[in-house]
């Protein structure tokens, strides 16, 4: 369910309180613990809760309870309503959830001392102003400030406090991550609390209403509501008795440099200023509630006085110099509150807030405080602006239990450093798992890979929980007193067993219970064991996961769990006591007669090279192995790691083999040598492929069934010291600690070179620009030359630097580098055309200070910039010479840390293209001046140091790091917030690169990451892109000035109309010439302010259309093919012979008078009678009362929603709002969800990988289309159009791309690229859509055909960009195709002349040949060489709505319900032929009907095989045909309803029965959902219900059914006839039951009389008339007979229930009890749509369960005996049925909102169910409790129950 319905019941707040119901002490979704009481309170006249004690952890209430839902709390502004507790401390948290679904929390003390932040906690200090003339108010530092605020506790004189927290600007600000909502709130000791509230509206307490109308011009403020406002009496001001607190206040915002004559330019501000300053209203400046520091610093940076604080002129307090200052955060209770502050000294903030300078520029009118904060607060875009794409690096050598395989078994899963990668064996694609602080140590997927579960290093190991599918994070927990080494999860998912070692070194088992993790995001610990022996691997029993084995050095044990607590049983290993066991498996028989047999043995192998075999049942030594190597047999080989699978055993030894043993290890079936020792091996789940990992860190894929040997990766094995970036190759090379250099494809990110060094480490490597060359630095001070190619070094510098080789770098030209060591030596050596050491400098850098020095060139390459010869010196140098250019001193660059003691000294120097850009120990990035080294800017880029730094993106962005942290920054610091961070190292990050043609950031460190950016200016926002203004290729066919080929823009810009109107006119008049230019206008600058003219969207923009004209195009009589005008079209571009125009389309609303097709074939949505529910509440799939078996019904209403597969035998179709997937072999269905509206049509994608469904509006979801990944049977993309209704969709030919048509409301086509399904091109029609196809010899051509005999060719062009750096480019182009006359003038009738002609089918038959057919019987064909019809004949009287052809063989399909096989032999011919009707079998035309026939509705989708002789039609009538052309059969393959079902009933276990409104009673198989018996009335049925009679010779299985005209009819199954009808009411039956003991039937109608039935002879015994006047709506038996007594009751819309007692035997029927209830008064027609329902309890005799138009949602419980109703389960919407399980413990209920909900018994938690497009009509349970039938409009589910 969207966001959108999930925050509508929030609005315009919510009372948390009120609405978890605390203020009636009801703590059913809220938790109390410790001294919590209820009390009154004088001050504020009401209720509050007092939470009391010294330990805020032990005494708190807490929202939600613990394992409950998240609140999803969406407002922005956090409002709590507290007082602190006199002379005592208090805290409270909140836990938000960002965008991507990570948990912030932030907490607020007067206990913290000071600010602190991390990525997932935010801390901020509560501090009090000391009180007057105290210690700490004398001693304070800077007391004339009078801002003396310490931490301490509350003072006695605390006061009632409104706390507003921007949740919103504050994990922007802070965290920079995206909220979302919150998720629980937990409120410490000691404090008073009235209440909590969220809101998106940002409320001010101190105004009145009438106030807020007066201020309405100047200020955008809302008072605050009745529920929210504190006491004020008449002589008091709300300041005076209450304190205000708002968090991030214009105070906490940064500084930033202005310049004062900047301000001074635009004199209204000064004016407008003045008037402020001098307002009656005159407070302390905003500047008090400054931090001191921060204040004090800010002061001496402006230059002020002190006197100058309190007030003056605001122009005075411009910053004149750059403000460093370290950010300080506090929350201060002033005595004003932020808000009188802001509008009394509005001067003071623009002095404070940079961003309102702008503000007063572009407005007369006074700003208000939140524009200031919110709109005028910018941020880089996009965010984020750069995705981790991928990560080379994996700790599998150093932990192996850290790589395992998904169930999908083309997974897997391992661990680099603290990410967990994902990656596909079979395409290589890559997914992350971020979040660990440290390495990952042992991971594991469960058996239905749903849950990935990973432990980091480190005692109390951190074990994270998540979701497989999306990488979201679940829960996180701590091992207790362990270092986990391995994790496995029980088959059944239900428990995580963790292994590893204390602190003292002892075996740790620890068991977690995770079978209920995703619902209560928990997992607790439920067993733990310290063992007394070594254990190195421990596996649990497939079968029974309460069993397991562990071996290690010297034991083998067995393990179960019982009670909650592990227990053990030794191996007697007699003499093999000594072994050191390394591995152990369960052998599993898996044999087909008892597939769940117990393992009998147990395999384990140890590293002397045996393998014992274990009896399970008798825990002892069974067997022992001893393996020896083939070619040596005395040699023995070590093993290392087992794995057993059905068919055979994997073992990876120490002598780098991989061996697959027959499981009597009688031979070797399969061996792969490795280059070192493998210590993992492990197949996956299927048993084809295993995966290997050694101890050199490869981890390699064997493929069984084809013997192939795959290596994956080969990654470093220890930290990586460099790495450099060839941009013309795209490849990497890296040295690391283990003495290795590689090279990596940055494509692919492969290993395609290594080489190892064994006596000599490298440190710093680089390429050679022009050759295969990598130079290297080496520990010992060589300098080697090495070549790619032969790998050897061709030639060595050995004795040239003689420490350690820090810097490198080589020059542009390729025949110099340069070299640096620790002793300082500076070095320029020659490599072409001969190798020679041309210079060296001695003390030219520091000496062994720096570990690694950066050696940067110009972009020019003829300077270098380095930090020497000390590190507070930079130096700039001729690259050739190595002559010195400049030196700047560093400490005269930061004379403001000089004056307070601090020197910096330099880390890292870079170039870029315009300045010289210096990091400093500080953290500060200092751009100096290229000339002169002048400083022209700082900023602090890091806390503490920065270890890297990069430019990119032509001066775009540069990276840092520090802190294990990569930012990525704005290069002009443009906004408020100008940098981004990225996370994915545990290690400091020593190198950043900067890939331009990949537009990547690569970071090197423990591992490399390779982050890609998002395509998008930094200067705007994803929706606000530049237009791209290039010059499309389009043909030259042009009809008139308005049939031109058009291309739209996939970008969209919102402009203000002022600013751009007078660009787009002069765009239009300069267009008017009608003269070719030279180069095409620049596209219409955004507006700097975006945000002022959000109101006026609607009115103002649309869309950017490209329109290319020339006057040559003009010709109307030009023929010429459209792929040819391409080629033209390109000469005339290079010519510079185009007319480019560019104008705003107008806004459409023709579109909204546009009048709707009258062809059958353009959708139309079914009206709606009833809506979806706005919130419904769904459990797990894991954890769901109620699971989908099958779907009974097809969508007649849908266009082309059938879909046939042939290979695999899957038919896909849609019912209502789902779409089906059957498997014809086994009738076996998956149901897919995700739509809430009426799913319109269907494409497939031809490789069978992905399915698109297109769907309508629903209240507030738009349009959309869901891509679903048809492998996993879940949602790839769900894709928003709007308000655009789509008609048709079709995947090309080769599945790249997916074009759609929309509706006649929107007229356009779009392409969309079909992997990310990202928008490539749009474009505007002029006719109606109908339908569309892609030309099978063309991947990049389609047609589209609709209205007014429209016929357009379409070509899809794709171009890359020429430097190769960005990805491919597309446009589209079109050609109108001229119709014949004979064909648009054809009509069948006289009445269809005023309706139009329009084309509505089309398909291509190959070989140039396009078929379309019109909504006037009439198909044509198409030669698409040409794009001429050549042929066309009259193919029934009827519009034809199917197409398929293939060669020769036409396929057609029709509205008058016809289905005709045709053979065209008629070639491509210049001239037109026409084939009348009449001749439509001579053979003598090439034109032949093989074959008809008639289906029983019009025909609206169909899908034939390959060679057009099988197929599946589906038909308006909601039916399936099988068709068989060659054996002439028809076969209904799904048999659903076509009219409304209005109830249903189990009959037996096998069979349903429903009703239907079109009078049929029909008998459908549970089985095979098959149509067993079919009764047709004439009348419409209103209920029924099955029942049997058993006789001497069969049992009678009979149907009572009653229908509108108020006739009972029983029906015979057995003989499929009616049996009697009796009329036994003059209205509708509305209800009919029959009693427990099946004696009698008992009908009720809409006059309110009821009639007793006998079931025996059907004759009426008795009527009812209790109820008369008032339609009865339910009626239910008693399941209980005591003695000859039985109980039924009769209820009746006007909330009234009559319970009856009768026996049978004596013909007696007594009225003993009336149950009447109150609720809201009825309106208009609620009595009829809300009924009252009642049902006697399967499980509690005296027990009635009723519901209806009660004052309140709830299922009440009557009593009969007590005569009073015992309890009541609430409920969240109105009841339309109940019905009871055979069991009595589930209650299942339909709404008017298609939901279906399921209800426990005695608990009261329900769970919906959304699968129905309509209101569930009827539900029942089957008889043995194990299956549910619900109904709604035609559908009909069947549900297995769970519970």
């Amino acid at each position: 369910m969207s966001a959108a319905f999930s925050s509508v019941w929030q609005l315009p707040y919510v009372n948390v309180f009120k609405h978890l119901k605390l203020d009636h002490q009801d703590w059913t979704k809220a938790s109390k613990e410790g001294d919590v009481t209820h009390r009154m309170d004088k001050v504020i006249k009401c209720s509050v809760f007092k939470i009391s004690g010294s330990v805020p952890a032990s005494n708190f209430i807490l929202i939600p309870k613990k394992n409950t839902p998240s609140i999803s709390l969406t407002g922005t502004y956090f409002y709590l309503q507290f007082k602190p507790l006199p002379t005592k401390y208090f805290v409270f948290h909140i836990e938000v959830v960002t965008r991507d679904d990570l948990v912030i929390r932030i907490s607020v003390s007067n206990l913290f001392k000071e600010f602190k932040c991390t990525s997932t906690w935010i801390q901020f200090p509560y501090a009090y102003p000391a009180p007057a003339n105290s210690v700490e108010a004398v001693t304070a530092p800077g007391n004339q400030s009078g801002n003396h605020h310490q931490h301490h506790p509350a003072p006695p004189n605390s006061r009632w406090t409104l706390l507003c927290l921007n949740l919103k600007d504050m994990l922007s600000k802070y965290v920079q991550r995206q909220y979302s909502h919150v998720k629980t709130i937990q409120l410490c000791s000691s404090m008073l609390v009235r209440n909590v509230f969220t809101s998106d509206t940002d409320y001010d307490p101190e105004i009145s209403f009438r106030e807020a109308q007066k201020l309405a011009g100047l200020h955008k403020v809302s008072p605050i509501p009745r529920e929210m406002a504190f006491p004020v009496t008449k002589n008091e001001t709300w300041n005076e008795l209450y304190c205000h607190v708002r968090l991030p206040s214009l105070a906490s915002t940064p500084f930033e440099t202005r310049h004062h004559e900047e301000i001074m330019k635009n004199s209204s501000i000064n004016k407008r200023v003045g008037e402020l300053s001098s307002g009656a209203c005159r407070r302390k400046n905003m500047l008090d509630s400054i931090p001191l520091k921060l204040n004090q610093e800010a002061n001496k940076a402006r230059n002020i006085p002190p006197n100058m604080m309190g007030g003056g002129d605001a122009v005075e307090l411009v910053a004149k110099k750059p403000v460093v200052a370290k950010e300080c955060v506090h929350i201060y209770p002033n005595l004003e509150s932020p808000r009188s502050k802001e509008r009394s000294h509005v001067g003071a903030d623009i002095a404070t807030e940079a961003s309102l300078v702008s503000d007063y520029r572009s407005s007369n009118s006074m700003g208000s405080r939140q524009q200031s904060r919110s709109e005028f607060k910018t941020s880089l875009k996009p965010d984020p602006i750069a995705q981790l794409s991928r990560v080379i690096g994996a700790n599998s050598h150093e932990y192996p239990n850290s790589v395992c395989w998904a169930a999908n078994d083309s997974n897997l899963v391992y661990s680099s450093s603290a990410v967990v990668v994902c990656v596909d064996v079979s395409t290589d694609l890559q997914r992350f798992f971020v979040g660990h602080t440290e390495s990952v140590t042992c991971l594991d997927v469960n058996s239905n890979s749903t849950v990935l579960a990973s432990a980091q290093s480190g005692m109390h190991s951190m074990v994270r929980l998540w979701k497989f599918n999306n990488a979201q994070l679940i829960t996180v927990f701590r091992a207790p007193e362990a270092e986990l080494g391995s994790l496995e999860f029980s088959s059944d998912s239900s428990l995580l067993c963790g292994t590893g070692n204390d602190s003292h070194g002892k075996s740790v088992i620890c068991l977690w219970d995770v079978s209920s993790v995703t619902k209560n995001y928990d997992a607790p610990l439920i067993a733990k064991a310290h063992a007394d022996v070594d254990i190195v691997a421990l596996k649990l029993n497939y079968f029974t996961s309460t069993k397991m084995v562990s071996c290690g050095r010297e034991n083998i044990r067995f393990w179960r769990l019982k009670q909650r607590s592990l227990r053990s049983c030794p191996v007697v290993l007699g003499d093999y006591t000594s072994q050191n066991f390394t591995d152990i498996a369960y052998m599993y028989s898996f044999s087909k007669t008892n597939e769940n047999e117990e393992p009998k043995s147990v395999l384990c192998c140890t590293s002397s090279g045996y393998v014992f075999e274990i009896d399970v049942e008798g825990v002892a030594v069974r067997a022992i192995r001893r393996l020896v190597d083939s070619s040596i047999q005395e040699k023995a080989v070590n093993l290392n790691s087992l794995y057993v699978t059905s068919q055979y055993c994997v073992i990876g030894s120490r002598d780098g083999f991989l061996r697959v043993w027959s499981l009597d290890f009688a031979s070797v079936l399969l061996e792969y040598e490795h280059s070192s020792e493998v210590i993992l091996a492990k197949p996956n789940r299927k048993g084809d492929k295993v995966c290997s990992v050694t101890v050199s860190n490869q981890i390699g894929v064997l493929n069984i069934v084809t013997r192939e040997f795959i290596a994956f990766q080969s990654y470093p094995k220890k930290y990586i010291t460099s790495c450099d970036v060839s941009n013309e190759k795209l490849i990497a090379v890296t040295a690391a600690l283990d003495q290795q250099i590689n090279v990596w494809d940055l494509h692919t990110g492969n290993l395609t070179h290594n080489f190892h060094s064994t006596s000599d480490a490298p440190l710093i490597v680089a390429f050679h620009p022009s050759y295969d060359w990598i130079i290297c630095g080496f520990e010992s001070g060589a300098l080697r030359v090495l070549d790619m190619q032969t790998a050897h070094f061709i030639h060595e510098f050995p004795d040239a630097l003689k420490g350690q080789v820090t810097g490198l770098v080589v020059r542009h030209c390729g025949r110099q580098f340069l070299a640096s060591c620790s002793l300082g030596i500076l070095g320029s050596f020659a490599i072409d055309p001969k190798f020679a050491i041309q210079r060296l400098l001695p003390s030219s850098l520091p000496k062994g200070k720096i570990k690694k020095q950066t050696l940067s060139l110009s972009k020019d390459g003829l300077r270098c910039v380095y930090i020497g010869p000390s590190e507070y010196i930079v130096s700039v140098i001729d690259s050739k010479t190595l002559d010195d250019l400049m030196r700047i001193d560093i400490t005269q660059l930061s004379l403001e840390y000089l004056n307070r003691g601090v020197i910096e000294k330099g880390v890292t120097v870079k170039f870029s293209e315009t300045h010289i850009l210096l990091v400093t120990t500080s953290g500060n990035l200092y751009f100096l001046d290229l000339a002169s080294g002048k400083r022209l800017n700082m900023i602090n880029v890091h806390k503490e140091s920065c270890n890297a730094l990069a430019v990119g993106g032509n001066d775009e962005y540069f990276f840092t790091s520090g802190e294990k942290v990569l930012k990525v920054w704005d290069y002009k610091l443009r906004f408020d917030v100008n940098f981004q961070m990225l996370m994915g190292h545990i290690d400091e990050v020593n190198s950043i690169h900067f890939v331009r043609k990949l537009n990547t950031i690569i970071s090197v460190g423990d591992h490399l990451c390779m982050w890609r950016l998002r395509d998008s200016s930094p200067l705007m926002s994803e929706s606000e892109n530049k237009i791209s203004h290039r010059v499309e290729k389009l043909p030259s066919k042009v009809a008139n000035i308005n049939d031109e080929f058009k291309v739209q823009s996939k970008d969209m810009m919102r402009l203000d109309a002022d600013h751009t109107s007078e660009t787009v006119s002069n765009l239009l008049t300069k267009s008017s010439e009608n003269k070719p230019r030279k180069f095409a206008p620049e596209p219409v600058p955004a507006p700097p302010d975006l945000s002022s003219i959000a109101g006026h969207n609607d009115s103002i923009v649309s869309e950017l259309e490209i329109l290319n004209i020339s006057d040559n195009e003009l010709n109307t009589n030009d023929k010429t093919p459209p792929k040819r005008k391409v080629a033209e079209r390109e000469n005339s571009i290079r010519n510079g012979e185009v007319l480019v125009v560019s104008e705003i389309a107008k806004r459409s609303n023709e579109t909204q008078k546009s009048k709707a097709p009258t062809c059958f074939n353009h959708f139309r949505r079914k009206e709606k009678v009833s809506k979806v529910a706005a919130v419904h509440y769904s459990a797990p799939e894991n954890q769901a009362g109620l699971k989908l078996k099958s779907l009974i019904a097809f969508n007649g209403n849908a266009r082309d929603n059938i879909l046939w597969r042939t290979e695999p035998g899957l038919v896909y179709y849609t019912s209502g709002i789902s779409i089906v997937i059957e498997d014809l072999a086994s009738n076996e269905q998956r149901i897919l969800k995700g739509h809430v509206s009426e799913i319109s049509t269907l494409a497939i994608q031809p490789s069978g990988q992905l399915l698109a469904s297109a769907a309508g509006e629903s209240e507030e979801i738009p349009c959309q289309i869901i891509v679903w990944d048809l492998t996993t049977s879940t949602c790839h993309k769900v894709i928003p159009c709007a308000n655009r209704e789509i008609i048709a969709m079709k995947y090309s030919n080769d599945g790249r791309f997916l074009v759609s048509l929309s509706d006649f409301t929107d007229k356009c086509v779009y392409v969309w690229n079909s992997l990310s399904m990202n928008l490539l091109l749009s474009s505007k029609l002029d006719f109606v859509a109908n339908s569309v196809a892609w030309d099978c010899d063309s991947p990049l051509e389609f047609c589209i055909v609709g209205s007014d005999c429209s016929v357009s060719f379409w070509i899809l062009e794709e171009s890359a960009d020429t430097d190769g750096d960005c990805e491919a480019e597309y446009s589209l182009s079109y050609h109108h195709s001229e119709v014949p006359t004979e064909v648009a003038k054809h009509r069948r009738d006289s009445r269809s002349v005023k309706d139009g002609h329009a084309f509505v089918s089309l398909c291509y038959a190959g070989l140039s040949i396009l078929y379309i057919g019109s909504d006037q019987g009439v198909v044509a064909a198409w030669d698409t060489r040409s794009n001429k019809c050549y042929m066309h004949w009259i193919a029934g009287q009827a519009e034809i709505t199917h197409i398929s052809a293939l060669g020769s063989r036409l396929i057609t399909g029709s509205v008058d319900h016809k289905l005709k096989l045709w053979t065209v032999m008629t070639s491509n011919s210049n001239q037109p032929t026409r084939i009348s009707s009449e001749s439509s079998r001579v053979p003598g035309n090439g034109l032949i009907m093989e074959d008809e026939y008639t289906l029983s509705g019009e025909i609206t989708g169909a899908s034939f095989d390959d060679n057009l002789e099988l197929g599946l039609v589906g038909t308006s009538d909601c039916l399936i045909w099988y068709i068989n052309w060659l054996e002439r059969n028809t076969v209904r393959l799904v048999s659903a309803n076509n009219s409304d079902i209005t109830c249903t009933k189990f009959c037996g276990h096998e069979s349903i029965a429903v009703g239907c409104s079109d009078g049929g009673v029909k008998l459908f198989s549970t089985t095979d959902n098959e149509l067993l018996v079919h009764f047709k009335t004439r009348k419409p049925v209103s209920c029924l219900e099955y029942f049997e009679l058993s006789s001497k010779r069969e049992v009678n299985k009979l149907i009572v059914a009653g229908f509108s005209d108020g006739s009972v009819t029983v029906f015979d199954v057995n003989k499929s006839e009616v049996l009697k009808t009796i009329t036994v009411h003059t209205e509708t039956v509305n209800r009919i039951s029959i009693s427990a003991g099946k004696n009698f039937i008992l009908s009720a109608s809409e006059s309110g009389a009821a009639a007793l039935i006998d079931s025996s002879s059907f004759v009426i015994s008795r009527m009812l008339s209790d109820h008369k006047g008032s339609p009865i709506s339910d009626i239910s038996f008693s399941p209980f007979i005591t003695g000859d007594k039985e109980y039924f009751a009769i209820a009746s819309f006007d909330r009234r229930i009559s319970i009856w007692q009768s026996s049978w035997n004596k013909e007696r029927c007594v009225l003993c009890d009336w149950v009447t209830f109150s609720g809201p008064s009825f309106e208009g027609q609620n009595m009829k749509k809300l009924p009252t329902v009642v049902e006697f309890s399967r499980s509690e005799k005296d027990i009635v369960l009723y519901s209806g138009y009660l004052s309140c949602k709830a299922i009440r419980f009557y009593s009969m005996r007590e005569r009073r109703v015992l309890r009541e389960i609430e409920i969240d919407s109105h009841p339309t049925f109940i019905t009871l399980s055979p069991k009595g413990n589930l209650i299942c209920m339909g709404t008017d909102s298609w939901l279906l909900k399921l209800v426990d018994y005695l608990e009261g938690s329900f769970q919906d169910f959304l699968i129905h497009s309509q209101r569930v009509s009827a539900a029942n349970f089957g008889e043995d409790n194990s299956m549910l039938v619900s109904c709604a409009g035609n559908e009909i589910v069947i549900w297995k129950v769970s519970l």
